[in-house]
């Protein structure tokens, strides 16, 4: 099934005289409300990856990332980046686990984040990524500001 645009479910939801049709009407459109870390499980299910996979390959601290994927603390969105290398995401993956983790999802018009995108893309690690983004004159991945 496709899903609707959001401009059709937004007029959708405009048109309805009972918010209780449309959120039945438009159910498989409509985002459940799995928690971050229920996604991020899915996402450990999907791929195979193990839990420490991915938090050597996202360069995450150990004990931070254990604790992500329980839902004891929650991600920055520098450390969604980090988890998207982790997994080796799709940018279309990537940006679902940004919409999950509440935080900006990446943006092509930032340099930096097309710099991302364009690696996640390209299927490349984290470190060729930050290789990218240094030789581009831009903050790395997992760098402070």
């Amino acid at each position: 099934m496709k899903l609707r645009t959001t401009e059709n479910l937004y007029n959708a939801l405009i048109g309805s005289d009972r918010i209780g049709d449309y959120l039945k009407e438009q159910k498989e459109h409509l985002r459940d409300e799995m928690s971050l870390h229920e996604h991020l499980e899915t996402l450990i299910e999907n791929t195979g990856c193990t839990k420490g996979d991915v938090i050597r390959r996202g360069e995450i601290d150990s004990s931070y990332g254990y604790q992500l994927f329980r839902g004891v603390k929650h991600p920055s969105r520098e450390t969604v980046i980090q988890l998207a290398f982790g997994f080796a995401l799709s940018v279309d993956e990537a940006q679902k686990l940004f919409t999950r983790a509440r935080t900006g999802a990446l943006y092509a018009r930032d340099r930096r984040d097309s710099v991302i995108m364009f690696a996640l893309n390209k299927g490349l690690t984290m470190r060729e990524a930050n290789d990218l983004l240094y030789a581009n004159g831009l903050r790395t991945i997992g760098s402070s500001e």
